[in-house]
This record gives C-alpha cells, structure tokens and sequence, in this order.
C-alpha cells in the first residue's frame, strides 16, 4: 500500500531483486501494490520498464452508496455491522 512513500533505494532493492528472481530466472511471483502516482521511478516500476515484468493495472474509484449496500447485502452483512458499514 501506498507505493509512493517508498525510499529510492528500497524501490531500487526491489527492482533489482524482481528482476533477478522473476525475469531472469523465472520463478513465479505475484505482487500487489497501491500507489497513486504513475509517473517518475513509481510509474517505471509499475509498467514493468525496470523490472522486466509483464504489469496489469486496476484503477479504483470510490462505490457509490447504492453499490455498498448492494455489496453488504450480497455479503450477508446485516445488524448493527451492516448499519456501521452502510
């Protein structure tokens, strides 16, 4: 979470060991981040320049109230939880 807040050289040990581990010896992995930027060392990374990856992206946005009730319901969360959440 919150990629963005990461040092430069943390982001830079990462880099490095996802492309040694991953690209060049082809050991499966997975890896998940937040961030809310797309551009400079971070925007890099997540495209897969430096790493050597092949990247998806999923951009979130907010639900709408309509569509948090829908999904507190679907969920089965009801009582004094599905009033908290709602």
């Amino acid at each position: 979470d919150d990629l963005e807040k990461i040092e430069p050289q943390q982001l830079k040990a990462l880099t490095g060991f996802l492309r040694q581990h991953v690209s060049l010896e082809g050991n499966p992995l997975l890896i998940v981040v937040a961030t809310t930027h797309r551009s400079g060392a971070i925007g890099a990374f997540c495209s897969g320049v430096t790493t050597g990856m092949s990247t998806d992206s999923v951009v979130l946005s907010p639900l709408n109230a309509s569509s948090i009730l829908g999904l507190l319901r679907d969920l089965g969360v009801t009582g004094p939880a599905g009033s908290a959440l709602a």
